[in-house]
């Protein structure tokens, strides 16, 4: 007799941040969900997500095992991308607070003034502020920001899923409407592959590679809450060690930087005195972030059929999102750079809804907002 492979509602690849935020809401959405990612699975537990660098290390893999992930909000003008992510940084302190217990450390943040901003200028945001802060130390302070500890809310999110798969898939199979994978199927499909080589090609660029790294180290200084000014400081955890982040570097090769030990040290003192500070370790990763600073998550495009029924897409007039061709099935979820812990958790609830409910995504979030620029360039 044949054995009949076994059906899921979703697959994703891809068991990072993104891929594991959108498992998780889906699962809790009722769906089955089996999440496929390159690294193996050790101790019934994911660790795709958890490639750590030695500090003599050139090699590297996921970002979100190695992210120093400080929750934090931004202050600014109003603007619809700092409205989303503190309405994002709210969001995911309400599932950390209900997933990660203790290891959710919520000691407040101190946003101090950068080097590039006006003094009074930066005064003046105070009256911007929507989300819970106080007035402290020349900057603002955030209660309820905070850092998580990666690897421990990763292997929350993945719990409940229905089956995990550790293996690199080369190319994706269609048949019959379901995705087919080795031994199984899906009806649906999420790609959250973040910075490494995408399984579809697009003719357009969505993201670009932002190269982090970020350092802890042993010092006598003792803090009580996260600082961020050019970099993050955290509070001092076990053992009397801070966690210093991250580097932004766009179109850097994946390996450390010789120079990012000194640099983040620096930009620390900046901060506060340092004393006799001692690396413990130096991690990195490749982050995806977005060309206009927004995650993306939803359906795929199918590109060709857009051009042929809507040949008018060349000379600049936009079809409404909903009227456009998808691929059946494919969705999406990348592009939250540096702050996949603030973000993630939210666009991947709204991309749930998008699956089950079929909602209309957001138009900041959707995938599509790319190809009008691209269709127009190409004519």
């Amino acid at each position: 007799m044949k054995k009949i492979s076994p059906i899921y509602d979703v697959a994703i690849i891809g068991a990072g941040i993104a891929g594991l935020s959108a498992a998780y809401h889906l699962k809790k959405a009722g769906l089955s969900v089996a999440v496929i990612d390159k690294a193996p699975q050790e101790n019934n537990s994911c660790i795709g997500c958890s490639i750590s660098l030695k500090s003599d290390s050139n090699s590297c893999k996921g970002a979100s095992g190695v992210a120093g992930a400080f929750i934090s909000p931004i202050i600014g003008k109003p603007n619809q991308l700092k409205d989303f992510i503190n309405n994002a940084y709210e969001y995911s302190i309400s599932i950390y607070k209900e997933l990660a217990k203790d290891k959710f450390i919520q000691n407040g943040l101190l946003r101090l003034k950068e080097e590039n901003e006006d003094e009074k200028e930066f005064d003046e945001l105070e009256k911007y502020i929507a989300v819970n802060y106080e007035k402290r130390e020349n900057g603002y302070f955030f209660k309820d920001a905070g850092i998580m500890q990666p690897l421990f809310i990763l292997k929350e999110l993945i719990k409940g899923c229905d089956g995990y798969f550790g293996y690199e898939i080369k190319e994706l199979k269609k048949e019959d409407d379901f995705w087919i994978f080795d031994g199984f199927k899906a009806k649906n499909l999420v790609l959250a592959t973040g910075a490494f080589e995408p399984l579809v090609k697009f003719p357009y660029e969505m993201t670009r590679g932002v190269w982090g790294e970020r350092i802890r180290i042993k010092s006598k200084t003792t803090t009580h809450f996260n600082y961020h000014k050019k970099v993050s400081i955290s509070t001092t955890l076990n053992n009397d060690e801070l966690i210093i982040g991250a580097t932004h570097k766009h179109n850097h090769e994946w390996q450390i930087d010789k120079n990012a030990k000194e640099y983040l040290l620096e930009k620390a003192n900046e901060i506060i005195d340092i004393k006799n500070p001692q690396i413990v370790d130096i991690k990195a990763g490749m982050r995806p972030g977005s060309l206009d600073y927004f995650p993306i998550a939803g359906k795929v495009l199918d590109i060709e059929r857009n051009i042929q029924e809507f040949s008018s897409i060349k000379h600049g007039t936009k079809i409404p999102y909903e009227k456009l061709h998808y691929i059946k099935g494919l969705f999406i979820h990348t592009g939250h750079g540096g702050r996949g812990f603030v973000t993630a958790l939210k666009t991947a609830q709204i991309l749930a809804d998008s699956i089950t409910k079929n909602s209309i995504m957001d138009e900041k979030l959707h995938p599509a907002r790319y190809f009008y620029r691209w269709a127009r360039k190409a004519q």
